[in-house]
């Protein structure tokens, strides 16, 4: 387990699971012994709407963003 691999997926839950399933995790990861990846894990914040959504967007529909690069 990596702070990539566990933001990666927090930020996919709905925004209102976000910072209920980051407690959770940092503190598994804490109690397993990692307590600096338990610390990077606690400090991640959960996402505005907006970013949420657009992080929603580009996972869901990656080709609806190229519009955005592409005008």
């Amino acid at each position: 387990m990596d702070l990539e691999s566990v933001s990666d997926e927090l930020y996919s839950l709905p925004r209102e699971e976000f910072t209920a399933a980051r407690n959770t995790a940092a503190k598994r990861t804490g109690e397993q012994g990692d307590r600096e990846l338990a610390k990077q894990m606690g400090a991640l914040r959960r996402p505005s709407t907006a970013a949420w959504l657009a992080n929603l967007l580009a996972r869901e529909q990656p080709d609806e963003l190229s519009v955005l690069w592409c005008s």
